[in-house]
């Protein structure tokens, strides 16, 4: 289908590259500070097919009508909120092959201040699940991830990659590349998924997780 193209060249190199693969869109939630009784940390994976990419990112830029999104300020006004849904229902729409899933590490040790141990855990977990035969998507070797602002936390995050990899955990063709959500807006439904499942998980809204929960599924790293 066409539709809106990447706007990096080096995002649209790698959708080249890996033209055969689903693409997992990733993002993360989470509360690890340990003066808090309830800590976790939750990946999401919005895994979209290549032929549906381009229409989707017109679509998704159509309904938000903007150039910047962040779920956390939509949520915080009745309009916002509402565009939220929207968001959530065309992911969920039946007529797309979309499907989430979900990371989630429940228990955060004390010793992890920063959650780093844990978003590894969790990002090792989505990998292994995506790139697996039996994902419901098919095995999904392309992932897209939102640029982190430390070199070194980037590092960290090809890091865990790389060692999936030696322990032969995902397929030697797994792509990993990190971008603005700027210049790829496909980024927007996994903050918004994430959002929505924080949403559920500590109890302030859990009819946003509702209208994606048919096509997500939670993995227990």
């Amino acid at each position: 289908m066409s539709g809106m193209p990447p706007a990096s060249p080096a995002l649209a190199d790698f959708y080249r590259r890996h033209a055969a693969s689903p693409v997992a869109f990733i993002d993360e939630s989470y509360s690890v500070d340990p003066r808090f009784d309830t800590r976790f940390y939750v990946m999401s994976a919005v895994i979209v097919q290549p032929t549906e990419r381009d229409a989707l990112r017109t679509s998704l830029r159509a309904l938000t009508a903007t150039s910047f999104w962040h779920t956390t300020d939509q949520l915080r006004t009745a309009e916002g909120r509402a565009r939220v849904r929207e968001v959530l229902a065309c992911l969920a729409d039946p007529q797309g092959s979309e499907i989430c899933v979900l990371s989630h590490v429940a228990a955060v040790e004390t010793g992890d201040t920063n959650g780093e141990d844990a978003r590894a855990r969790a990002f090792r977990a989505l990998l292994t699940w995506c790139s697996d035969d039996a994902c419901p998507a098919g095995a999904t070797t392309a992932f897209v991830m939102e640029r982190r602002r430390l070199r070194e936390e980037a590092n960290t995050d090809a890091a865990t990659k790389a060692r999936a990899l030696r322990e032969g955990l995902i397929p030697s063709r797994t792509g990993l590349i990190q971008v603005s959500p700027s210049d790829e807006n496909l980024l927007w439904f996994a903050d918004a998924v994430c959002s929505a499942y924080r949403q559920d998980l500590t109890g302030r809204d859990p009819t946003l997780y509702g209208i994606i929960a048919g096509i997500s599924t939670i993995v227990s790293p």
